[in-house]
């Protein structure tokens, strides 16, 4: 575990930080911390489910209320009505680290200048084997295809890789594509496409190939 990384999540919270995605850290004293998701701030701590470790944690988040399996981590529906204990930072950052993976590191990344997007074109440019097709996918189809898959009620994450190095979404609002957030909030940052984005972009590329041939036949 990054020391490095512990000391910038300890130096946050210290200045406020309790938020991050659907979680809320709240700290009881300098070295324990609870964790509850944000729909049950107000409920006693002892009508929560104790998730003890991080196995009971991973298979908590594996699915929402409805029991559907949650593709992504990052995604709105985050079942509620459990607690998290963590005894120091580290344990913290673990417990973060397993409900939002790579999140505490890409924003302090972020912060420094030092996680530059990566465009859905040069993502793409970078696949092989079947998924070589995605590339050639027009841009109105990778603007509808982003539009759709990383909307606020499919993904929390902001925004911040682009369709390329100069061309910016013009299918979200500001907030989606910011890393600002209200005080005390963590933003969840996206910086390069994911895997849903890559699949759907070769699907996409196979229909705008299929229907130009069909239109041309």
């Amino acid at each position: 575990m990054d020391t490095n990384l512990n000391e910038q999540l300890a130096a946050w919270i210290a200045t406020g930080g309790n938020r991050l995605g659907q979680i809320q850290i709240e700290q009881s004293d300098e070295a324990t911390f609870a964790l509850t998701h944000v729909d049950d701030i107000d409920q006693p701590r002892d009508s929560l489910i104790l998730l003890s470790d991080l196995a009971a944690m991973r298979a908590w988040t594996r699915s929402n209320e409805a029991g559907d399996l949650r593709p992504l981590k990052t995604s709105p529906d985050l079942r509620p009505g459990w607690l998290v204990l963590a005894g120091d930072i580290v344990a913290l950052r673990e417990a973060l680290e397993c409900l939002y993976p790579g999140m505490v590191a890409a924003y302090f990344r972020h912060l420094a200048g030092r996680a530059a997007p990566v465009s859905l074109r040069e993502t793409l440019e970078r696949q092989t084997g079947m998924y070589r097709f995605a590339r050639s996918i027009s841009d109105a189809g990778a603007e509808s295809l982003v539009e759709q898959v990383c909307q606020n009620q499919r993904c929390l994450k902001r925004v911040l890789w682009t369709l390329t190095a100069a061309d910016a979404w013009s299918c979200f609002s500001k907030q989606k594509t910011s890393s600002e957030t209200p005080e005390g909030e963590m933003p969840l940052l996206c910086l390069e496409p994911c895997f849903l984005i890559v699949a759907g972009a070769r699907l996409t590329a196979k229909r705008e190939h299929e229907a130009t041939e069909k239109a041309t036949s």
